[in-house]
């Protein structure tokens, strides 16, 4: 007798869309500068330090004993470390900054070039938090290919696990914003005015039954207005 809308079966399509609605993450690329740049000013700091223990070396004339070459070094080891975040410093070990710092000029260049080009290309990929370990995985097989002494390398790739870190995340307007347009394509499901719900001879099932009783074919009310 009339269109009717099916809102049992409209919702059910709108919950079946959202379902359907994957999550959305997104790619923060400032991540792999931010990283990037962190590494790039260790590398300074370790530049610095020893640019400055060169101009101290040019007037010594006597050798230093070992104990002093030792003493020396801790100084060093903590000049650089004063140059650095504590939040870094609690990362990496004195082994590390010891490495670099005893490092020839030449190596120390080879180090920083290996390093940041590694971190650079695998922090371009997206790496979510479940993937961060394995991206520090393949960020230290890349520096192990380099050519360097066995401490810096150890050096190098410390740095390089240190750098890598998850840059891809759950964004939730945007997931919002797809969900939105799942519910907004799903059209109403309506019964129609002349639409056939049954014929004879057919099983009216749970389903044709409730399309019948939405159809008001089953009231029972007789209207008196001829």
């Amino acid at each position: 007798p009339k269109t009717v809308e099916d809102k049992e079966k409209t919702e059910a399509d709108r919950e079946e869309a959202l379902k359907q609605v994957a999550d959305v993450y997104t790619l923060k690329k400032e991540y792999k500068e931010n990283r990037v740049d962190l590494i790039a000013s260790i590398f300074t700091a370790v530049e610095e330090v020893k640019n400055e223990v060169a101009k101290e070396e040019v007037d010594k004339e006597t050798i230093p004993t070992e104990e002093e070459t030792q003493a020396k070094s801790t100084e060093l080891v903590q000049r650089l470390k004063d140059k650095l975040t504590e939040e870094v410093n609690k990362q990496l070990s004195d082994d590390v900054y010891q490495a670099l710092l005893n490092t020839s000029d030449a190596q120390l260049t080879v180090a920083k070039d290996t390093t940041l080009s590694a971190i650079n290309d695998i922090m371009s990929q997206q790496i979510a938090a479940s993937e961060v370990e394995n991206a520090r995985n393949e960020v230290e097989r890349t520096v192990q290919l380099t050519a360097m002494s066995t401490d810096l390398k150890v050096a190098a790739i410390s740095l390089a696990r240190f750098a890598i870190t998850q840059n891809y995340f759950y964004d939730p307007v945007k997931t919002e914003e797809q969900r939105q347009k799942a519910l907004e394509e799903v059209e109403p499901t309506k019964i129609l005015q002349g639409q056939v719900l049954v014929e004879q001879g057919d099983l009216v099932d749970q389903e044709v039954y409730r399309n019948i009783q939405l159809s008001g074919l089953l009231t029972s009310d007789q209207s008196v207005t001829p």
